[in-house]
């Protein structure tokens, strides 16, 4: 079988045997949505963006870090200037900064701003600007992406800021059916 199988077989229309459309008895007894991916990148899948984030948490091991408060910053593209970021690094980021938290890690937004802001738009307590150095964290969590033909490969890194020394890290990729679902994205 094809490494791509699920794109190969949308062209012949046939559907591998580990894929099945009825559902098992047990995924009827127990509720257990069926994930079909063998028609191509456009199909209904129960994956999001979380997931993958829940999943580098659990690849990066950091058990022994979760005492530290740590700072997440955006997942930027592999280029010369490790400055270029999109909707895909900034709602990473922020999958990851949600995910750390609920799984008991102390984490630092650094967008909060230092007080709310009150406008005929809404209230805020966000910020883009700068703000002062905040030092109350030890440790970032932030990485590259990288296009590849099926999905973006998402490099993770955590590294301790004084030291340099690096706390973890992984490498996963995720497909672009599921990034479409969480965002509208170029493809390369």
């Amino acid at each position: 079988m094809p490494t791509n199988w699920f794109i190969a077989e949308k062209e012949e229309h046939s559907v591998p045997s580990h894929v099945t459309k009825a559902p098992s008895p047990l995924a009827e007894e127990k509720q257990i949505p069926l994930r079909d991916y063998s028609y191509g990148l456009k199909q209904k899948h129960y994956k999001k963006l979380n997931d993958y984030a829940n999943q580098i948490i659990l690849q990066l091991n950091m058990q022994a870090h979760k005492s530290k408060s740590i700072v997440v910053a955006s997942y930027v593209e592999l280029d010369s200037t490790l400055n270029n970021t999109n909707i895909i690094g900034n709602q990473l980021a922020e999958a990851l900064l949600v995910e750390l938290s609920q799984v008991g890690f102390h984490v630092v937004d650094l967008n909060t701003a230092s007080q709310v802001s009150i406008t005929e738009r809404g209230t805020f307590a966000f910020t883009r600007d700068a703000l002062a150095e905040n030092t109350d964290y030890c440790c970032v969590m932030s990485g590259n992406l990288i296009y590849e033909p099926r999905g973006v490969r998402v490099n993770s890194k955590v590294f301790d800021t004084s030291s340099k020394k690096l706390l973890g890290a992984n490498s996963i990729l995720i497909p672009y059916f599921v990034l479409d679902g969480a965002s509208t994205i170029a493809y390369r």
